[in-house]
């Protein structure tokens, strides 16, 4: 497969997988006065559980900010809150959380 040559062409490519396989899904933009620095690119619904990713190209690093905002939103509960560099690696999560469901 192909490495998207941008993160915003892999968010682009995740989301689209996302959205042709199930759940709901929305790109989060940071903008406007309203919105929240560090919140992961990617939310959903998936199967009763909100899951988060956050897109990186190969080898980024969560600045301090998005990681004590995903420290955050997994100590309130049901938030799967996970860092991603592919879309074979957005694959493996879900798989892993439909296999835990069926457990």
């Amino acid at each position: 497969m192909r490495i998207p040559s941008s993160e915003a062409a892999l968010q682009a490519t995740i989301l689209r997988w996302l959205r042709s396989h199930g759940g709901w899904w929305v790109k989060y933009h940071v903008s406007g006065k309203y919105s929240t620095a560090g919140v992961p690119d990617i939310l959903g619904a998936y199967k009763g559980r909100f899951v988060a990713f956050e897109v990186k190209r190969p080898g980024g690093r969560l600045t301090k900010l998005q990681a004590a905002t995903h420290k955050k939103m997994r100590e309130q509960g049901k938030a799967s809150v996970f860092v991603v560099d592919s879309l074979d690696k957005v694959k493996e999560l879900l798989y892993t959380l439909d296999r835990r469901e069926r457990a």
